[in-house]
């Protein structure tokens, strides 16, 4: 099975922000982001990387473009439980995530 790649912890950061962070400057907001972005992007690929190597998930996977799709399923199930769902368990979406990384990468 692959690895969950931090798919809580991303979670856990993505839910856990105050509103108060959308009156950051524009510019340093950007920053940031661009700067989580990158950070995230490259555990998500180390760990994928690791697992084509390891045999666990599939042979010539594009683990810069799956990197980015599992960084924007985290990013988007985050937004909708802060928004629409704030009492769904994160172990609940962690396993949801994870079952349809496993699924996709490893078939």
């Amino acid at each position: 099975m692959v690895p969950a790649i931090g798919l809580i912890a991303g979670l856990r950061w993505f839910t856990g922000r105050e509103p108060g962070t959308a009156e950051m400057c524009r510019t340093a907001w950007q920053n940031a982001v661009a700067r989580l972005r990158d950070q995230v992007l490259g555990v998500y690929a180390g760990v994928l990387r690791r697992a084509v190597a390891e045999g666990l998930v599939r042979e010539g996977l594009d683990v810069e473009t799956a990197a980015t799709a599992v960084f924007g399923m985290v990013v988007t199930v985050s937004i909708e439980r802060r928004a629409l769902h704030p009492d769904r368990p994160l172990e609940e979406l962690h396993a949801t995530l994870a079952d349809l990384l496993h699924r996709r990468v490893t078939g």
